[in-house]
């Protein structure tokens, strides 16, 4: 993805080095002002920039964490003890824009903490500190699915 873009270009007699307006090229075959050549050298700068952006996310298993919820007849993410992500994903409400998010899931000491800030401005966009037993109500826990019924 290209920030920015700028570009230039000159155009040179050949012969003499001698700066022609950029142009010349539009204009009838002249020689050079300057030693009569009818060479030119013609060049393009172009400068841009590329912003890479990164998103990570983990998984922590606990055999004993996962072997406590097997038995209470739990499945699937139920069974992670915990899970991060940490990084740059797109703004869901503007496009174009990018938020660095902090999200720490844990399971096993029922705590939910997450952090989204503008990454232009750095303005805290959300901010949630809480037990995750408490945490409804947001993603996927809107839904109401069977698992977070038989919580």
């Amino acid at each position: 993805m290209c920030e920015a873009e700028k570009s230039s270009r000159k155009v040179e007699c050949k012969s003499c080095g001698a700066v022609l307006p950029s142009d010349w090229s539009q204009l009838e075959s002249q020689p050079c002002p300057r030693c009569g050549s009818d060479s030119l050298l013609f060049r393009l700068r172009v400068d841009s920039s590329v912003r890479i952006r990164d998103l990570f996310r983990g998984e922590v298993r606990d055999p004993d964490y996962e072997l406590d919820r097997r038995k209470k007849g739990k499945r699937g993410k139920k069974l992670l003890a915990r899970e991060v992500k940490v990084g740059s994903e797109p703004r869901g409400d503007q496009p174009g824009k990018w938020v660095n998010v902090y999200q720490d899931t844990n399971r096993k000491h029922d705590t939910y903490d997450k952090k989204v800030t503008d990454e232009e401005t750095g303005q805290v966009l959300r901010e949630c500190h809480e037990p995750l037993s408490a945490h409804r109500g947001h993603g996927s826990a809107k839904r109401g699915t069977r698992e977070d019924k038989a919580d």
